[in-house]
C-alpha cells in the first residue's frame, strides 16, 4: 500500500510541475521584461525582483509538496476531495504576483507594493496567534487532540470493515 501512495503522489508532482511551472516561469519573464521596458532598474529593484523569484521558487515548492501529499492520502469525505490544492502556499504565491505587477501598475508606490509582502503575513500570523490564546485553547492542543482521535476513531471503523470485507470472503 505504501508503494501506490508513493507512486500516486509522484504522478501527481509530476503532472502539477507540468502545469504550474511554465506558468510560473511566464509570469516571472513577463515581470522581469516589463521591469527592463520600463527602465527603472535601480539597486532596490534588482534586490526586489530577486527576493521575488525566491519567494516564487518556495511557493511553486510548496504547492507541489502539498498537491503529492494530499494525493498519497486517501480521502474520506467529498469536501477533503475538491479541496483546494497549496494550502498556504497558494497565498504566498499570490502575494508575490501581486506585489510584482502592483508595483508595476503603481510604480510611484511602489514600496508599498513591496511591504504587502511582509505586512500581509506578519498581521496574519499575529490574527492567528492572538485568536488562539484568547478563545483559550492555549497552544492549540485540545483542538489537536480531538481531531487526532477523530482520525483515531475513523481508522478503527476502516479497519474493522477491511476485516469484515475480508472473513466475508473467506467464507464464500
Amino acid at each position: 500500500m505504501a508503494n501506490a501512495a508513493a507512486k500516486k503522489a509522484a504522478a501527481a508532482q509530476k503532472n502539477a510541475t507540468s502545469k504550474f511551472l511554465p506558468i510560473l516561469l511566464a509570469l516571472n519573464a513577463t515581470h522581469a521584461f516589463l521591469i527592463y521596458q520600463r527602465g527603472n532598474l535601480s539597486t532596490y529593484r534588482i534586490f526586489m525582483i530577486i527576493l521575488q523569484w525566491i519567494l516564487t521558487y518556495v511557493a511553486y515548492q510548496g504547492i507541489i509538496q502539498d498537491i503529492a501529499q494530499n494525493k498519497s492520502t486517501t480521502t474520506t469525505t467529498t469536501l477533503e476531495k475538491y479541496k483546494l490544492a497549496g494550502g498556504a502556499w497558494l497565498d504566498l504565491l499570490f502575494l508575490v504576483l501581486l506585489s510584482q505587477f502592483g508595483s508595476l501598475l503603481f510604480h510611484r508606490h511602489e514600496v508599498f507594493m513591496d511591504l504587502i509582502l511582509f505586512l500581509i503575513p506578519l498581521f496574519y500570523g499575529l490574527y492567528h496567534y492572538i485568536v488562539k490564546h484568547w478563545n483559550g485553547s492555549g497552544d492549540g492542543e485540545s483542538s489537536n487532540q480531538t481531531q487526532d482521535e477523530d482520525t483515531r476513531k475513523l481508522l478503527e471503523e476502516r479497519r474493522r470493515r477491511r476485516s469484515e470485507r475480508r472473513r466475508q470472503k473467506r467464507m464464500s
